[in-house]
């Protein structure tokens, strides 16, 4: 059962991470290092996979 609710969860958050990407993707490189980002972490950060390294 685990397995099934871990896919409707990725099925359901699907648009938020769409959306995540994109809002942080439209960030300049300093608003981005403003809150401890790069460019190389924004797939991570919308994947929920960002452990702050």
């Amino acid at each position: 059962m685990h397995g099934v609710a871990r896919f409707v969860d990725r099925v359901l958050g699907w648009p938020a991470r769409i959306r995540a990407r994109a809002e942080l993707a439209a960030l300049s490189e300093r608003e981005l290092s403003d809150i401890g980002l790069t460019r190389g972490d924004i797939d991570r950060v919308a994947d929920g996979a960002f452990d702050g390294r």
